[in-house]
Order: C-alpha cells, then sequence, then structure tokens
C-alpha cells in the first residue's frame, strides 16, 4: 500500500514540476515582452492599462532572471546549470536589495538605468526607472526562495517564509490596483 502512494506521490510531483517549468517559461517570456516594449517604445506591452504604472527595465529583467533559475535549478542534473540558476537568482536578489537601498539612504545608485534611460512618463513619481519598493522586496524574497530550492525539506521554513512574504506583498500590490490605489 506504501508504494501506491509513493507513485501517487511521485506522480503528483512530476505534474507539479512541469507545471513550474511551463510557469517559469511564460514569466520568462512576459518579461521579454515588456524588455521588448521598453526598447521599442510600444506602450501595451509595457503597462496593463494606460495609467497605470509601467513595469520597469530593471523589473523586467529580474523577472526574466528569476524564471531563468527557477527552470535550471528544477533541472535533474547537477553542475553547471545549477550553477548559472543560483547565479541569477542572486542577481535577482542584488537587484532588489540595491533598490531597496536606494530607497532607504536616498542615495542613488544609478542602476534604474544601466539598460535603458526611461523618459519621465510619471509625474508624481520622482523616480522615473525605479521599480517600486514592494516590488524590490518581491525579488529579494523570491531570491530567498530561489536560492534555497536545493535544500532537505527538514530546512524548507526559509524558502516557506519568503514565498509567503512574496506571496503576501503580491497580493498587498494587486489589492491596490484593484481599489486605484496610487
Amino acid at each position: 500500500m506504501k508504494e501506491g502512494g509513493v507513485e501517487a506521490q511521485g506522480a503528483s510531483f512530476k505534474c507539479l514540476n512541469k507545471l513550474s517549468l511551463f510557469l517559469s517559461v511564460l514569466v520568462f517570456l512576459i518579461g521579454a515582452l515588456v524588455l521588448g516594449g521598453s526598447f521599442f517604445h510600444v506602450p501595451i506591452l509595457v503597462t496593463v492599462q494606460p495609467g497605470l504604472a509601467s513595469m520597469k527595465v530593471n523589473s523586467a529583467t529580474a523577472l526574466m532572471l528569476a524564471a531563468l533559475s527557477l527552470w535550471l535549478l528544477q533541472q535533474d542534473v547537477p553542475g553547471i546549470r545549477s550553477r548559472i540558476g543560483t547565479i541569477c537568482a542572486v542577481i535577482v536578489g542584488m537587484i532588489g536589495l540595491l533598490t531597496l537601498t536606494e530607497y532607504w539612504s536616498g542615495i542613488d545608485l544609478r542602476i534604474d538605468d544601466l539598460l535603458l534611460a526611461t523618459p519621465p512618463s510619471e509625474s508624481n513619481n520622482p523616480f522615473p526607472s525605479r521599480m517600486s519598493p514592494i516590488t524590490a522586496f518581491c525579488f529579494v524574497c523570491a531570491a530567498i526562495a530561489l536560492l534555497r530550492l536545493d535544500i532537505g525539506w527538514k530546512r524548507l521554513r526559509i524558502s516557506e517564509i519568503a514565498n509567503a512574504a512574496l506571496l503576501e506583498a503580491s497580493v498587498l500590490g494587486l489589492m491596490g490596483y484593484v481599489y486605484g490605489v496610487p
């Protein structure tokens, strides 16, 4: 009876793994579309609706790196793929941490315009190229969760806490859009 349960659990894990791989590719493509929209000035690819905040180039880049990291870290082959996935996750975390540092310290580290300078399109935003603090926090949480993917179940608490914080911050941002909070 135990073997049947283990087989069902293994099949369920494989299904979730395939879904996660598919979603990582989808998220990567969304980030690529936003990046293309930024480079070629196609507003519909950068913002969901006119008047709402646009996705920044750093956000799209970090999103693509996080998706790539997730895809690479789920592969069963250890080695160069897992190292590249880890490096991508570290870069995602650094983008988030550096952005939060810019907000907390008031020092402009000039990372917002590394890939593409964004013209000031949002009149009430003093940092037109900078992702929001909530987005930066989400990238830090995502990096922590990604970096903890390869450890055993006994020490998974940090990843779970990071994922819960990421979910909470994402829901908070979504509720802001739903209720029209600027």
